[in-house]
């Protein structure tokens, strides 16, 4: 048991448990748990298969609990690892020429496998702890958290992060991920989704109820972080004069860097592009974008402690937080955005798609400009230098509104202490 556990009482611990997903990268339940915690809880995470990243917490009542995934080896280097990791992608290769229903019963049969080592890992750090509540993150972490349910006799919840709808589902993991979700999600306690919109969706194909949904953006937290940095300037030498468009999160397809990468060629002499990642990509792509590094456009690759991130985005002048148009999981972004969060949070003024949700919020807020091709990149970031004074403050009233983690979990806290 934890020692929190003792000062505050039994069943004031929660268990975030989550299947490869990243906690790392996610503002969402880092935050999450330090706002539980304001409240007087015990936060236990329980990975498999995670992307940790810097994710570390300097509070004893949060606690990281990770095992390596299970079926997959890693690509990491020395011989042994390389050979591993090949005869796992020519496996995976030999797979997709087998009878679609044989990959799918493969593909159910491992998840399975994997679910109950996990749970049977987990028990073993549990021990005597009593939780009020489990938190399942995605699917494959919701249908942990339900078998855990089951055997210690605690409530647990959805936590989904990523719509899974069945228009969207190409691969036999999509499939049967689906079929998990939707198998599991009518015992949830409650579901925590980024906002309504997503909730109407899901709750749809699930058969679940809406009024069980509470929306929470993904989010930042803590006051704005008013004070202009000079870290990417010190960084790359950068002359005062020189104007800094950053893009920060994942250097991936979905996300449209190739094209922004190529649109910042004819980008006045004073404007630079800088490329900064928290360390969690495709290798092969980054290699096409960094096709076109050179002075105007940088890479930092090198990750920065999730604590430190404000400070380092308040180096920058604007933010890019676009994405391609694959369906309701990246058309619906306005709540879903973690970059989009932060960039606020620091006071940047944002370059956006024009999808209504998030189109309109910049135009309400004037925090921004929204596109519908990026060939449209550099006339919108020039819209903003125009206004960049009252973009600024814009940026910094349309977090403290709409991403302030603080203002949309004490629902969530409320519902668990009802338990």
């Amino acid at each position: 048991m934890h020692n929190a556990d003792m000062k505050h009482g039994a069943g004031k611990s929660i268990a975030f448990i989550i299947y490869e997903y990243g906690l790392g990268n996610s503002p969402s339940l880092i935050n999450a748990a330090k706002y539980l915690v304001t409240k007087g809880f015990c936060v236990d995470f329980f990975t498999c298969g995670t992307f940790l990243g810097n994710a570390h917490f300097d509070d004893s009542r949060i606690q990281i609990h990770n095992i390596s995934d299970i079926n997959k080896p890693s690509p990491a280097k020395g011989i042994l690892s390389k050979i591993k990791w090949a005869l796992y992608c020519r496996i995976k290769n030999f797979l997709r020429l087998l009878p679609w229903k044989t990959q799918l019963n493969i593909e159910e049969n491992n998840i399975d496998k994997s679910i109950r080592y996990f749970i049977k890992y987990i028990r073993t750090i549990m021990g005597v702890t009593k939780y009020r509540c489990l938190i399942g993150v995605e699917p494959l972490g919701m249908m942990a958290a339900y078998q855990l349910s089951l055997q210690t006799v605690t409530p647990f919840a959805y936590y989904n992060m990523e719509l899974h709808l069945e228009s969207d589902r190409v691969t036999p993991n999509d499939f049967i991920v689906k079929e998990i979700e939707k198998k599991f999600h009518k015992f949830a306690l409650f579901t925590i989704v980024q906002d309504i919109e997503r909730g109407r969706l899901i709750s749809k194909e699930n058969g679940i109820r809406e009024d069980s949904i509470i929306p929470v953006p993904v989010c930042a937290e803590g006051e704005p972080f008013k004070v202009k940095t000079s870290n990417l300037r010190d960084r790359f030498r950068l002359a005062a004069d020189i104007r800094i468009i950053i893009y920060a999160g994942f250097i991936a397809d979905w996300a449209m860097c190739v094209e922004i990468a190529e649109s910042a060629q004819s980008w006045p002499e004073n404007w630079v592009l800088i490329f900064h990642t928290h360390g969690y990509n495709n290798e092969n792509y980054i290699k096409k974008v960094r096709r076109f590094e050179s002075s105007k456009v940088l890479f930092s690759l090198s990750p920065v402690p999730y604590e430190e991130l404000p400070a380092f985005l308040a180096s920058a002048d604007i933010g890019i937080a676009l994405y391609r148009d694959l369906g309701a999981n990246f058309t619906l972004i306005r709540s879903a955005s973690g970059k989009l969060a932060h960039y606020l949070k620091s006071g940047l003024p944002v370059v956006v798609n024009s999808y209504p949700g998030v189109s309109n919020m910049v135009d309400q807020y004037r925090c921004g400009i929204p596109i519908n091709h990026v060939n449209q990149l550099q006339e919108a970031i020039n819209k903003i230098f125009e206004n960049y004074q009252q973009m600024h403050y814009g940026a910094y009233l349309c977090y403290e509104d709409n991403y302030r983690l603080s203002r949309y979990f004490s629902k969530v806290v409320e519902r668990i202490e009802l338990q």
